[in-house]
């Protein structure tokens, strides 16, 4: 089983779309994939076959030919309904599924028995799968029909409620729903957080109003083909009362059958669902196109840059409103082409996002987001696939959150701060070195490696041992055959240290955070007498006066 959620793990994360029913289906089904916030989503509804879940009153039309089997299937149906009721003539509350206790047909019966003026305005007809001898039947699909036999006896609803052995689901259920149609009936679906909810779908195509949860999968089609009422499918009472006044009223009753019918054609047709299909594909292959002819092109410029320009974004390239430098740096990068520019930030790719929407005259080639565990290029986030699979090498999250538990002195952020690659917590005031050592012993006990980032003792992040900043940097001017002592990196805070030292040349902006004081004194790094953008100038025009270099001031 693991070996199958590490699989769909892998597929949603690198999936170009993840098509789904309904958003119920998103929020619920995928909520505890670790990749979710990863994953393109698109919610494309399945469809009916329009040729068999056509409207009701078709049968009446002059020009309309029924089948044989259609005929015959309309007559046997009507048969077996009609031969539980006393005056069949009545509106017709229908249900159909399979035997299952969450198809929830004893609500649906103790609303119906609980209420003496809807059993004097309408039948009941439940059709709860296929039978022949309840006693040979599986234990929970037996007990379920017994416990519907046994309402029916309990509120004495014999001649008023309909409870047929089987049904043919391909040619008899579309008759069915006509059936109940022509009596100007509704269908209850009673099933509470339904992921989709077909049978509504069926119904409403037919011309059936609709009695449904206001949860899950009902919830959207109802709501969004206005045909029918959403009530607590728990409270009898409620779906009584919006039986009632469906049945009531028949402009209301006219109204839903109509909507539903539309619905049907327009939203919920197969041809609607290929065709829906098919515009995703087609978006997709012309941005796969587009991705490939810029990335030619785009993959030029990387291989054959001079200089690598690397900078975290918050506290160093900016900090909120203050834009000291920034101007100037933008413009010299601008007139300097042969110069890739990328960001770091301890952000992740959403995060990152915003804050580039923030400054839209920030435009990088390179964008390292989670503390050196996401790489991207260009403002399109096209992801370096190599980078993740590097750095998932002995990378065991669920086991370092759990040996993590013991310790004290550290909080857990929020989920929207963690990601597959960085788990994230905020240590406390007391927060020592003494805690911070306790950590990677036990991690190194545990034999589980991983790299501990802290920030300004108060942003305690865990990433694998091969991620980090500095370890982007490497892998950079590995892949683009570029040498390290190329980049020229700027930070301003703790998870930036590994990509300030070693051969890269680093730049420590003024307002760094007293973790970099143990980079004082290194030759390759430089600290800035100014601030931000301002001191990122400032070390370049440093390395560009002590270097050769073609590049222009």
């Amino acid at each position: 089983m693991q070996r199958r959620i590490d699989e769909e793990e892998k597929v949603i994360a690198n999936a170009d779309v993840v098509i789904v029913s309904t958003q119920h289906e998103i929020e619920t089904q995928y909520k505890d994939y670790i990749h979710k916030s990863k994953a393109k989503f698109k919610v494309i509804p399945p469809g009916i076959n329009s040729e068999i879940f056509y409207p009701y009153y078709r049968l009446e039309m002059p020009s309309f030919t029924m089948t044989i089997e259609q005929e015959q299937a309309l007559y046997k149906m009507n048969s077996e309904i009609e031969r539980f009721l006393f005056n069949a003539d009545k509106p017709l509350i229908l249900s159909i599924g399979r035997a299952d206790k969450r198809k929830n047909f004893e609500a649906i019966i103790n609303s119906y028995g609980e209420d003496k003026e809807l059993q004097a305005m309408a039948n009941l007809a439940i059709f709860a799968g296929v039978r022949k001898d309840i006693s040979q039947m599986p234990d929970d699909e037996k007990e379920i029909l017994t416990n519907l036999l046994l309402l029916m006896d309990k509120y004495d609803l014999y001649g008023k409620m309909a409870l047929p052995k089987k049904n043919d689901p391909g040619v008899e259920v579309p008759e069915i729903y006509r059936i109940a149609a022509q009596k100007k009936g509704v269908f209850v679906n009673a099933t509470p957080g339904e992921n989709f909810g077909l049978t509504i779908v069926e119904a409403a195509a037919c011309g059936l109003p609709i009695v449904a949860s206001p949860t899950g999968g009902p919830k959207e089609i109802v709501g969004n083909a206005q045909n029918g009422l959403l009530v607590d499918v728990e409270d009898t009472a409620a779906i009584a009362e919006a039986l009632k006044k469906i049945i009531a009223d028949r402009s209301l009753w006219d109204q839903y059958s109509t909507n539903g019918i539309k619905a049907g054609a327009e939203d919920y047709a197969w041809n609607k669902h290929a065709e829906k299909y098919m515009e995703t594909v087609e978006q997709i292959f012309n941005e796969k196109s587009k991705t490939l002819q810029a990335q030619t092109s785009f993959g030029r410029k990387l291989a054959d840059a001079q200089l690598f320009l690397i900078s975290d974004l918050d506290g160093t390239l900016v900090e909120g409103d203050d834009l000291n430098g920034l101007d100037h740096l933008m413009k010299w990068l601008k007139k300097n082409s042969n110069v890739v520019f990328g960001i770091s930030s301890g952000r992740n790719k959403q995060l990152v996002t915003e804050a580039l929407e923030k400054y839209p005259f920030v435009d990088p080639d390179i964008i390292i987001c989670s503390a050196g565990t996401e790489l991207y290029y260009t403002k399109d986030f096209v992801p370096d696939t190599g980078w993740e699979k590097h750095i998932n090498h002995q990378w065991k999250r669920q086991a370092i959150v759990n040996a993590m538990e013991t310790l004290t002195n550290i909080t857990p952020q929020q989920d929207s701060a963690q990601w597959p690659f960085k788990i994230s917590y905020y240590a406390n005031e007391s927060f020592s070195s003494d805690d911070l050592a306790n950590i990677n012993k036990q991690l190194y006990d545990s034999k589980l490696p991983a790299k501990v980032l802290l920030t300004d003792n108060k942003y305690l992040d865990i990433i694998p041992r091969r991620a980090g900043k500095g370890n982007v940097v490497r892998y950079l001017s590995y892949k683009w055959k570029i040498p390290v002592e190329q980049f020229i990196t700027a930070g301003n805070g703790g998870n930036d240290i590994d990509m300030l030292q070693g051969q890269a040349r680093g730049i420590v902006v003024a307002n760094y955070s007293k973790e970099l004081d143990v980079l004082k004194g290194k030759r390759s790094v430089y600290f800035a007498k100014q601030p931000l953008s301002a001191g990122i100038w400032e070390g370049i025009e440093h390395y560009l006066k002590t270097g050769k270099s073609r590049l222009k001031p």
